[in-house]
């Protein structure tokens, strides 16, 4: 990584490749108890007087030596760099960063309503040179068996989709099964 400023810029710019090690996110998450109330998130705002100033331009290439962990109370997630693009770029301004690329959650399981749902796909696409708000569709299904053995079993699959200022979350079950 270098920091690179030409006369006349407004800004040096911050510039290069950033080899993550090793990333793990482990913070608890709080999801609502209901579909309905799940389309509805809401996103902590910070209000820095630090973050009003820009000092430095950013343009820098992450790569993953082995894959981003996700593991908390929702999800236990690998997530990488989606190679079949450009690659991924954090860009923007320390003041407001974003970001370009795609990941892709490359094997996993999420929770959701008490039971664990295997990750069938996933993929994160983000085009926001100011802003870290992706557009996202993830697909994980489970297979939920009655206690008594005579009973039926029904696959569940749920999507998610969208953003995290508005996203969608769809059920479907075999045999077919009330959104609830």
């Amino acid at each position: 990584v270098r920091l690179r400023y030409e006369r006349g810029e407004r800004l040096p710019t911050l510039e290069g490749i950033v080899e993550l090690e090793r990333l793990r996110y482990t913070k608890a998450m709080n999801l609502s108890p209901t579909i309905g109330e799940l389309n509805k998130p809401r996103r902590e705002s910070v209000d820095d007087a630090y973050m009003r100033e820009e000092y430095v331009n950013l343009d820098l290439e992450l790569r993953m030596k082995r894959p981003a962990e996700i593991r908390n109370n929702v999800a236990d997630v690998d997530i990488v760099v989606d190679e079949q693009r450009e690659g991924f770029r954090i860009v923007g301004s320390d003041a407001r960063p974003g970001a370009i690329g795609n990941l892709r959650i490359s094997r996993g399981s999420i929770r959701f309503r008490n039971s664990d749902f295997v990750v069938r796909d996933g993929i994160l696409v983000f085009a926001s040179s100011e802003q870290f708000n992706p557009r996202f569709d993830i697909t994980a299904t489970t297979q939920i068996i009655r206690a008594d053995i005579a009973g039926p079993m029904w696959r569940i699959a749920l999507r998610a989709h969208g953003t995290m200022d508005a996203f969608q979350l769809d059920a479907t079950s075999e045999p077919s099964l009330t959104q609830q």
